[in-house]
C-alpha cells in the first residue's frame, strides 16, 4: 500500500469509529497512532517473511555444501585421533 492509500485508510476508519464531534481529539489521535503502528508492524512481518523466503531459496545449495564440508572434517578428525595417539606398550 502506498503512503497515501494508508493515510486515507487510516483517516477513513478515524472519522467512521470516532466520528467528528468535538471533543474527540485525544481518542482520533490514540486510534490514528494504534493504526499506523499496526500497518509498520504487518509491514515489519511482510519484510521478515520475504528475508526468510530468499534466505531458504538461496540455502538449499549452500545447505548441500555445507554438508559435504562437514562430513569432510569429521573424516579428517577421525583420522587424526586415530594417527594420533597410540597405546603405551609395557
Amino acid at each position: 500500500m502506498a503512503i497515501q492509500e494508508t493515510d486515507n485508510v487510516v483517516s477513513g476508519l478515524v472519522d467512521a469509529v470516532c466520528g467528528d464531534g468535538p471533543g474527540h481529539e485525544r481518542n482520533r489521535y490514540m486510534l490514528r497512532e494504534a493504526l499506523f503502528g499496526l500497518v509498520r508492524l504487518a509491514q515489519a512481518e511482510q519484510l521478515a517473511a520475504l528475508r526468510q523466503d530468499s534466505e531458504r531459496a538461496a540455502g538449499a545449495a549452500a545447505t548441500l555444501r555445507q554438508r559435504r564440508m562437514a562430513r569432510a572434517l569429521l573424516r579428517r578428525i577421525g583420522t587424526d585421533v586415530n594417527s594420533g595417539q597410540r597405546r603405551f606398550e609395557f
